[in-house]
């Protein structure tokens, strides 16, 4: 993530527009809430806490030093890895979170599925 400077949009492009080791922190929570979004799109009927664990349980380790309860003193949970966290909250879906679209005589409709039961499709 590099963000532009405020002096380049008013006079034009300069070479320090562009800032290569932004990072840390200060990108933590760009970073963090693009990858709530994109869990999100993929399951949106998850909770805050629903996110926030998945996050949790999906970085990766770093820095070769050990985590005690899942987290380490200076890396926390360790680094978000956004394929991990998206792909946990697809398999987080429930059948109760899923839409079977229809078309009857070209009329579309919509219903939930409801029953846990292949086969068997309530409205």
């Amino acid at each position: 993530m590099w963000p532009r400077s405020i002096r380049s949009a008013q006079f034009g492009w300069t070479p320090d527009d562009y800032k290569m080791n932004f990072g840390g922190t200060s990108a933590a929570t760009p970073l963090a809430a693009g990858i709530a979004a994109l869990m999100l799109s993929v399951n949106p009927s998850l909770t805050v806490e629903e996110i926030r664990g998945l996050m949790h349980n999906t970085c990766d380790k770093i820095g070769g030093v050990t985590y005690t309860g899942g987290t380490n003193r200076f890396y926390g949970y360790g680094r978000v890895n956004a394929f991990k966290a998206v792909d946990a909250a697809m398999h987080a879906l429930s059948i109760n979170d899923v839409t079977v679209a229809e078309d009857c005589g070209g009329n579309d409709f919509h219903r939930n599925v409801h029953d846990h039961t292949l086969g068997s499709v309530s409205e």
